[in-house]
């Protein structure tokens, strides 16, 4: 799990762009019989090690780069709660303790066809630490798997319903947090299983198959002179939830920081 956290991190910092080219080409140099999809699961595995060594002793690179290669503390804080940009996020077992819900998470990933939407919630979050004052949260999800029914669009109200039962994509798990909106899931009771007189008394037919997917409202007050959050809210509603940042050494700097509520209880994690 810290190896996959750690890599989350230098995948999505363009500090590392150039180096993450030049080791899966040392990598097809080696293995040219390998596939691309071996290729890849092996610059995974072993990128963070090699990053490690390639520039370990050069002064010439940036300190924030040099931190990232380095990789993080080996001890890492872990959150029931946090608040980054004016959203709060629970982890599920927090959620299912709670009157409000907050751990459903929208993930965009960028694909060779454009971009795939994700749907999920929150398991953990971690925040990494580099030293140097560059922390990078995290959140640990459970994702819906995008085909055999588990996220579904109507063509006609492009309404979407997710089964989250439905799960997978065990081997990235990880996402910054700056980079999730959040969601809610309401039952879809049309999806609700029909009690058969054959039956005995199941409890699992009192829960439907699938959740409708509605949008995280966002803070709309004060834009455009908006006043009150109930006023025309849904001409608002390609509003960025909040800007994401593609490269978490960003959040090196003081004023950049997301903040996150001390009084939720947190525990610490070693390397796993």
């Amino acid at each position: 799990s810290w190896y996959q956290a750690h890599y989350t991190v230098l995948q999505n910092s363009t500090l590392v762009t150039t180096y993450v080219d030049e080791h899966k080409n040392s990598l097809r140099s080696k293995h040219p019989e390998q596939c691309d999809d071996l290729i890849t699961c092996e610059h995974i595995r072993t990128f963070g090690s090699w990053l490690e060594t390639r520039l370990r002793g050069d002064n010439t690179v940036c300190d924030e780069l040099y931190s990232l290669s380095r990789g993080p503390s080996s001890t890492v804080l872990t959150y029931k709660g946090y608040e980054i940009n004016e959203n709060t996020f629970y982890t599920i077992t927090q959620d299912q303790k709670s009157t409000n819900q907050n751990s459903g998470v929208l993930f965009d990933a960028a694909t060779k066809r454009g971009k795939d939407t994700y749907y999920g919630y929150i398991v953990d979050i971690w925040e990494l630490d580099y030293g140097h004052d560059f922390k990078v949260p995290l959140f640990k999800c459970k994702w819906v798997i995008l085909s055999g029914g588990g996220v579904q669009v109507d063509p006609q109200y492009r309404m979407t319903t997710v089964d989250l039962n439905n799960l997978g994509y065990t081997d990235e798990t990880f996402v910054l947090a700056n980079d999730v909106a959040q969601v809610f899931y309401v039952k879809d009771m049309s999806t609700k299983l029909r009690k058969r007189k054959d039956k005995e008394v199941n409890t699992s037919y009192d829960e439907p198959k699938c959740h409708i997917v509605l949008l995280g409202k966002r803070d709309i007050v004060g834009v455009e002179g908006k006043t009150d959050m109930s006023e025309d809210y849904e001409i608002f509603h390609e509003i960025p939830p909040f800007k994401v940042k593609a490269d978490p050494s960003t959040l090196i700097n003081d004023e950049d920081y997301p903040w996150l509520r001390r009084n939720k209880q947190m525990t610490q994690a070693k390397k796993k």
